[in-house]
């Protein structure tokens, strides 16, 4: 039986009308089982028992990976707007780690170079490339007939006497073939002397020593007797030679190794140089060489340690080249002469590929950053949203079952006991 106690604001007569002072239900049963889920100011809601195949609006709210934990540690306050920054979140992330690993694969290491002056009176001899210099008739036919005229490589070098020495380095046929297998030369003369009687190169003018290669295109000579008449040779009239030189070209071939950057592998280049006379006109071509020493990073922890690993190299290569046209002098029947020297700079290149380490600390930087723009906005959203909703109210008198599994308050104070839901307004 229920008993129901009535309160009067007022005489009868004054129109004052019953009201409910309280309810007490004789159910054992949780008087909030069939409330929960009839969320706070919805009008009444609906049970989240009876779901649709579908999934409706607010089952994206579990995604929200940023919700709002009250101190009470009942259910999380999770909304769209935090949906929503979780899968902006994942996917901005996921797209972060699978662009860096395309990048970490395929992308060629970072180079940086530095240039500096070779030191001073330094001792250090460095090889010159392979070099070859040819002559060629009417301007396509190779032409080495030593009566006429002969190319000589020498080996110079100039001490601090200030007197230049010339070593002979000798002469040999050779050819020039790129790394594709193309004839480039056949028939170029190149320096004979291999090993450790090489051609070098030292220092500069300043230095104490200073060691250049010459190669020249002298006429040949008979020579001439005591009164300086010319003996008589195998060699054909100056006249006929130099008709012969003027209307032709000198070519100048070198065959250097180089590096790639997105390949650790050296290649083969092969360069050339082609140069037409001047009647009366002597050529001199200073060509400059540099070095470049080329140290590789590993890229894996373990790369450095592994067999065959090297970590630098060195590579002579042309630097630049400079022309000087003077008179053509008839005792030194010279026409053209190239003097193979370094240049004033070496070049040090570093070359770095992204670590595995680097990978996943840009990894982390960028969840991070990815956590402060929508984490955090997304988990101050919801802090807004609940405690604007329980304002006003003890947290400590509020249980579990006050809230729905998104953490949305119910509001229970329009809801009627089961035995009065059939009462009817007259």
């Amino acid at each position: 039986m229920v008993r129901v106690g009535m309160t009067n604001n007022g005489p009868p007569s004054a129109g004052g009308g019953a009201r409910f002072s309280m309810l007490k239900r004789s159910s054992t049963r949780d008087d909030t089982a069939d409330d929960e889920g009839h969320e706070r100011g919805s009008g009444g809601g609906r049970n989240p028992t009876n779901r649709s195949l579908m999934p409706s609006t607010s089952d994206l709210k579990w995604v929200d990976q940023f919700p709002f934990h009250p101190a009470y540690r009942y259910h999380s306050y999770r909304s769209c707007c935090g949906a929503v920054s979780s899968v902006l979140f994942l996917m901005i992330l996921f797209l972060r780690v699978v662009t860096s690993i395309s990048e970490f694969v395929e992308r060629p290491p970072i180079v940086t170079e530095a240039r500096e002056q070779f030191p001073r009176d330094s001792l250090s001899q460095y090889l010159l490339p392979r070099v070859g210099v040819q002559f060629r008739e009417n301007g396509w036919k190779p032409f080495s007939d030593p009566r006429y005229l002969s190319i000589i490589f020498e080996q110079g070098v100039i001490t601090m006497s200030g007197n230049v020495t010339y070593i002979p380095l000798g002469t040999k046929e050779c050819a020039f073939i790129d790394k594709d297998g193309r004839l480039i030369a056949d028939g170029a003369l190149c320096p004979l002397a291999e090993g450790d009687g090489a051609g070098y190169l030292q220092g500069d003018f300043h230095d104490v020593t200073f060691a250049f290669v010459r190669a020249r295109l002298a006429r040949c000579d008979n020579g001439t007797d005591v009164e300086g008449k010319p003996l008589p040779g195998m060699c054909v009239m100056p006249s006929e030679i130099d008709r012969l030189v003027y209307q032709g070209v000198l070519y100048m071939f070198e065959q250097e190794t180089d590096m790639r950057v997105d390949d650790s592998a050296p290649f083969l280049r092969i360069r050339q140089w082609r140069r037409e006379f001047v009647t009366g006109v002597h050529i001199s071509t200073d060509v400059f060489f540099t070095v470049r020493h080329v140290t590789q990073e590993a890229q894996y922890i373990f790369d450095a340690y592994m067999p065959g690993s090297q970590a630098g190299n060195s590579f002579t290569l042309l630097h630049s080249s400079q022309e000087t046209y003077t008179d053509f002098e008839e005792e030194a029947a010279q026409y053209a002469a190239f003097y193979f020297r370094l240049a004033p700079e070496l070049i040090r290149q570093r070359r770095s590929k992204n670590s595995l380490f680097g990978l996943f600390e840009s990894w982390g930087a960028m969840a991070a950053f990815l956590y402060l723009v929508f984490g955090l906005t997304a988990r101050q959203f919801n802090a807004y949203h609940f405690n604007r909703q329980v304002r006003g109210l003890d947290l400590r008198k509020l249980d579990k079952n006050q809230f729905t599994t998104f953490g949305r308050l119910i509001d229970k104070s329009f809801q009627m006991p089961r035995e009065f839901q059939g009462m009817t307004a007259d």
